[in-house]
């Protein structure tokens, strides 16, 4: 029998757990490269700056970038987890190789086409291929933190998983 999708059930958990997934590829990064995964004019900080000249009409202050960036990506970590709760609801199919079909989806998507769209980033080519194994890892390791803490909270499972 097929299960009632339940979509603000879906936002509940998924929020939760892109929250607690952000955290997850954050320490993974900083693990991985010794440092903070926000180091440097990332696209994280330009987009801070951006919304902040929007709403208040000038970029973050120097002292408050890191704080600004980290809170860019706290920010899409959990927006994009809200709505992969809502994807699970709909469809088991989301959660595809324990959310790492998420996580790949989210580096082509987000990394690799509307970031550099927005003028966050140079072109994808101008980057070295490390720096897109990088990204990448550290979304499979988002996806499968978000998987894992979706389904630690009680969300949608697939037939037989």
């Amino acid at each position: 029998m097929a299960r009632r999708a339940h979509p603000l059930r879906g936002i509940i958990i998924g929020t939760i757990s892109g929250l607690v997934a952000s955290w997850a590829m954050e320490a993974f990064q900083r693990r991985l490269s010794g440092q903070s995964s926000d180091g440097g004019a990332s696209a994280t900080h330009k987009a801070a700056d951006r919304a902040s000249e929007v709403l208040r009409n000038k970029e973050v202050a120097p002292k408050d970038k890191t704080a600004a960036g980290e809170a860019v990506h706290y920010a899409t970590g959990t927006a994009l987890g809200a709505g992969y709760g809502v994807l699970n609801e709909l469809t088991p199919r989301a959660s595809a190789g324990f959310g790492t079909g998420f996580g790949a989806a989210v580096t082509v998507l987000l990394d690799q086409l509307t970031v550099p769209a927005l003028g966050l980033s140079k072109k994808p080519t101008a980057y070295p291929l490390k720096t897109h194994a990088f990204g990448l890892a550290s979304h499979l390791v988002y996806g499968a933190a978000l998987e894992g803490m979706r389904r630690l909270l009680g969300g949608r499972r697939r037939a037989g998983a």
